[in-house]
């Protein structure tokens, strides 16, 4: 249950996301602290439930101790929901692909099964009901909407392109692309049927309209928007492929839930012209990896006309970062969603830096680097 006071907060969050996917100039920036509640990734382990992925009761009251935490000490634009989440790899395990449970970690996805043209005419379209984990997010995600707190959103909803990777391997499917381009349409074509059942599966489930997002890694969606990919491995491929085999299809499922959000992490400015032009395409969720300059290579990539969610580990030193971030960029049409963990931050480069902190008092910290750094930025303007 929700306060009058929680409700209006909401409202305030709410507004403030939605002048930002309509391009309007700011007037408050929208901002959202350590929003990915549902990650294991950089949690202290004396905080994890050893039968976190054993039990839905524990996979959602873990969730929503650390939403009420979130809100109890920031006032920012976070609005909480729950996930079914069983890692990356949950629509890859349903073609077969193994998942490998460690206590204080993620689930991961295990060894490719894809390594010549028959193994490919094997694969069929998976059963919600019965393949993979599909059943074990089902059963969490009905747990969830009858005795949560909060509503139920999408699983972790990783992109036909990075399942299919799961399958493959890397080096397998870059080659195939080059020696097997028909298989590989086949392969992506089948991969994004598989994806659009298995989200109208969930929404079944979860009561989420086919046209709504409660949550994109954190952050709240405008309607209509019914669903996101996270497509992490787009960086690595060249334009000309991703056009020809990856966007096309993203498109399509985009189409079947009145708009998409695409969210990948590292430099993909040289995909920006080709993005923009994804029918559907409502916004774009990406992390610089450390390099405030591929955020803004990409916002001028594409052209200053897709909203944008900047999503990344927080630094260990934010002050300077956020300054530097904020200052290289266009703030209308920008939402800042950082992730802040209890052990790990973010690094130059990409890379992780080992840290020892509380997540509360850390996010206080980083939401204050965030709002003087706009303010700073707006103070230029002025001048």
């Amino acid at each position: 249950m929700t306060s009058r006071l929680t409700e209006s907060r909401f409202t305030r969050a709410r507004a403030r996301i939605c002048s930002a996917f309509a391009l309007e100039d700011p007037v408050e920036t929208p901002v959202i602290v350590w929003p990915l509640h549902y990650i294991v990734f950089g949690s202290a382990p004396e905080k994890l439930p050893a039968d976190l992925f054993d039990h839905p009761a524990s996979l959602m009251e873990f969730q929503q101790r650390l939403c009420a935490a979130h809100l109890a000490a920031l006032d920012d634009d976070f609005i909480p929901y729950l996930t079914p989440y069983f890692g990356t790899g949950v629509l890859a395990s349903a073609f077969g692909v193994a998942t490998h449970f460690a206590v204080g970690r993620d689930p991961a996805a295990g060894e490719p099964i894809l390594h010549s043209a028959a193994d490919v005419t094997r694969l069929r379209m998976p059963d919600p009901e019965c393949d993979g984990l599909l059943p074990r997010v089902l059963e969490a995600a009905a747990f969830m909407r009858a005795h949560g707190d909060y509503p139920v959103a999408l699983t972790d909803s990783q992109s036909p392109l990075d399942e299919l990777i799961l399958l493959t391997g890397h080096e397998q499917l870059y080659l195939w692309m080059y020696d097997e381009p028909a298989m590989v349409h086949d392969l992506l074509t089948l991969l994004t049927d598989a994806f659009i059942a298995w989200v109208k599966a969930q929404k079944a489930v979860t009561g989420e309209a086919l046209d709504t997002c409660r949550g994109e890694q954190g952050v709240w969606i405008p309607p209509p928007c019914g669903v996101w990919l996270a497509d992490d491995e787009a960086v690595n491929l060249p334009a000309y492929l991703y056009e020809e085999f990856i966007a096309p299809q993203y498109a399509r499922i985009f189409r079947e839930f009145s708009g998409g959000v695409l969210h990948f992490c590292g430099n993909g400015a040289h995909l920006g012209p080709i993005i923009r032009q994804i029918d559907g395409l409502r916004a774009v969720n990406t992390g610089p990896m450390g390099c405030p300059a591929n955020f803004a290579a990409l916002q001028q990539a594409l052209g200053g006309q897709v909203p944008m969610i900047y999503q990344e580990l927080s630094p260990a030193e934010p002050e300077s970062y956020f300054r530097d971030l904020l200052g290289r960029i266009d703030l209308r049409g920008v939402v800042i969603a950082p992730q802040v963990t209890d052990r790990v931050a973010g690094g130059p480069d990409g890379s992780f830096t080992e840290v020892i902190q509380e997540r509360e008092d850390t996010a206080v910290r980083v939401y204050a680097a965030i709002r003087h750094a706009i303010q700073q930025r707006r103070n230029s303007w002025s001048k």
